[in-house]
């Protein structure tokens, strides 16, 4: 059965649902066939009930990886290589006041502490509060850049200002949550950068892939010669609840409310992007069903691997395949995924970020106690830094 789709997120995420969905529909269709809320009503309702608590918690597994992979789908059909705007009566310095303007109404102006040229037309930056937990505040940023022409150097010279000007500390009240108190300050900004004419290259640039953690200043060429924006629209997939909105989603509705007035033109099918799956294994071309089959082999595969692997490490070992790191601590095992920046790491100054668990894998699943939880760490720091390529190890 080819339908539906990967692409038609919402169905797919519906159907896989629909089982544990059960338990809410029956109380309302239920007394048609049960004769009426009787003792078989109840029965039935009940056992409804223990089926979706089974199913939710046995496939809980399946429903992560399906949930990031829907939505990483949604937000590439929503990002475009670039958009279009209209040139008549439109030019640089027209743009330039109409972006000002907008832009001084979002945040308070600051002057640019970077002496580097070209000086910004405007700063802007401004406090909020996050109302998650995952991040004790957000600092927004506003960046306007006007020039006749942008090559790579240009560019990459005012992309070094704005994160010079990001450096200065934030202005805000302590949050009363304890826990936002040992959150990260989130700083996300927008660079809207005006040329009459654009190197190549900048496209490809832009779109280059970078790992966000804390900041995240996405830059906007506007391109007057072609009549063309430029820009890295593809947000991160993430679980709301679970973790904190990236950075880099934050910065994408900065860009989109500032320079389209809050929604993207997405015009045309000629300037999308690749499929967000490179290896080729997944496409948004996929029915549900062989992509089920296909997570279940994969999901059993890997078990196989994983054991195999632990078996060979010796105690206290740490190996790092394919961005998983595998660690060994005496007799158990467990794996957790690593997030890098590729660019940086070539040049020695890259920041390797460990997503750590709270259970070991091998061979069977505990908990691991918090003096484990150290020497894991430990650990792993010494091996990731004995490779080389990373000035420092974050875990989270």
């Amino acid at each position: 059965m080819k339908f539906p789709k990967l692409k038609h997120t919402l169905l797919c995420a519906v159907l896989i649902y629909s089982p544990a969905l059960m338990f809410f529909v029956f109380p309302f269709f239920g007394p048609l066939f049960s004769g009426g809320y009787d003792g078989i009503f109840i029965a039935i309702w009940i056992l409804l009930g223990i089926f979706s608590v089974f199913y939710l918690i046995r496939n809980f597994p399946f429903f992560i990886t399906t949930d990031i992979t829907l939505s990483t789908i949604r937000l590439w059909k929503k990002d475009r290589l670039w958009v279009e705007f209209d040139r008549d009566g439109i030019n640089r310095q027209s743009m330039e006041r109409k972006l000002l303007r907008r832009i001084r109404r979002r945040g308070r102006e600051v002057r640019s502490t970077s002496l580097v040229t070209p000086q910004p037309l405007c700063l802007c930056r401004r406090h909020a509060v996050s109302w998650t937990v995952f991040w004790s505040s957000v600092e927004k940023f506003y960046t306007l850049y006007s020039v006749g022409y942008l090559d790579a150097d240009g560019y990459r010279s005012i992309m070094r200002a704005v994160e010079a000007n990001a450096k200065v500390p934030p202005r805000g009240r302590m949050p009363f949550d304890k826990r936002k108190r040992k959150a990260p300050v989130a700083s996300a900004g927008v660079v809207v950068i005006l040329a009459d004419r654009v190197a190549e290259e900048i496209s490809a640039i832009l779109r280059r892939q970078h790992t966000y953690h804390e900041s995240c200043h996405l830059a906007c060429v506007a391109d007057f010669s072609v009549g063309r924006c430029y820009f890295d629209g593809m947000g991160e997939p993430y679980l709301a609840g679970m973790t904190g909105k990236p950075v880099k989603n934050m910065a994408i509705a900065l860009l989109r409310r500032t320079v389209f007035g809050g929604r993207l033109p997405k015009r045309g099918s000629d300037n999308c992007p690749p499929e967000p799956f490179p290896d080729g294994e997944l496409s948004v071309e996929m029915s549900l069903w062989d992509y089920i089959r296909s997570f279940r082999e994969e999901m059993a595969n890997g078990r196989r691997r994983d054991k195999a692997i632990y078996r060979k490490l010796k105690d206290g070992e740490v190996l790092l395949q394919d961005d998983v790191l595998y660690c060994r601590l005496g007799e158990r095992g467990v794996s957790f995924f690593v997030e890098t920046d590729g660019e940086e790491q070539e040049s020695g100054e890259g920041v390797i970020e460990v997503l750590m668990e709270d259970s070991w894998e091998y061979p069977r699943r505990a908990n691991i106690s918090k003096k484990d939880g150290e020497l894991l760490r430990g650990n792993i720091r010494d091996y990731l830094m004995s490779r080389g390529g990373y000035r420092r190890v974050d875990f989270s």
